[in-house]
């Protein structure tokens, strides 16, 4: 979106499996004078989850409103459930019985505009809003001047569990659970999104998301694959930075 942000993404699989398995998805659309992006990562330990990741992140990001997680939800959840109910036909039992519980996964959806006069069309001011909603262990990351402002909603190492709130696919339990907040940018300021394990890394460090956010996008990779020979945990990774421009 040349003239007011620009918008990288990165979606990495652990490190000895390929693309086809990873569970983590990113969708984002853009317009004008608004940006929305999701991030899904989905629980290994359930099946389908991979799926279930994608399709929450293609609701999430379809609905252009602010504070509507839980009707993209439950618009993905019907038709989804339905699917997943047809391809159990041929499966062995025992995946078709794997099937039958459903998948889960955690989702941070965004949504960022610009300061805009509705009645005469104009931009006002500089900068512009921002809104997350939050189920899990997905975190936004906003940056501004090489400081970090805020991680949310999860700020430590520490807060990073085995047990995060999750959306199961056929069912509305993690519902009442959204997380919300809301903010505001500047030029120059960054936003990002982040995964369980890339975002528990950058916690881990001083200035460790300051300096991972201001590296070139064909970096990340790289920086990641080094991050895990040394210790960080072993798995997908979905990340995303808005970066708003100066004037």
């Amino acid at each position: 979106m040349k003239g007011w942000v620009t918008v990288d993404t990165l979606v990495l699989p652990k490190m000895g499996q390929d693309p086809t398995q990873c569970e983590d998805a990113v969708a984002v659309r853009t317009t004008e004078r608004a940006v929305v992006v999701a991030v899904a990562d989905g629980a290994t330990e359930a099946a389908y989850s991979r799926a279930w990741a994608q399709e929450l992140v293609q609701a999430a990001s379809n609905l252009e409103e602010a504070g509507k997680l839980v009707e993209a939800v439950r618009q993905a959840q019907v038709p989804f459930s339905t699917r997943l109910e047809a391809s159990q036909t041929d499966l062995p039992w025992y995946v078709a019985q794997k099937a039958q519980q459903g998948a889960y996964a955690a989702l941070l959806r965004l949504r960022v505009k610009k300061h805009i006069d509705l009645d005469a069309g104009e931009e006002i001011g500089r900068g512009g809003a921002w809104h997350a909603e939050a189920v899990g262990d997905v975190t936004l990351f906003h940056l501004r001047a090489s400081r970090l402002l805020r991680a949310w909603p999860n700020a430590l190492p520490s807060d990073f569990g085995t047990r995060p709130d999750l959306i199961h696919s056929g069912a509305a339990g993690s519902l009442d659970r959204v997380q919300q907040l809301h903010g505001a940018w500047q030029p120059g300021d960054s936003l990002c999104l982040g995964t369980d394990a890339i975002a528990a890394h950058l916690l881990a460090g001083a200035d460790r998301a300051v300096r991972f956010a201001a590296r070139p996008r064909g970096d990340w990779a790289t920086v990641i694959g080094k991050a895990r020979a040394e210790g960080m945990k072993n798995d997908d990774v979905a990340f995303v930075r808005l970066t708003f421009e100066q004037p």
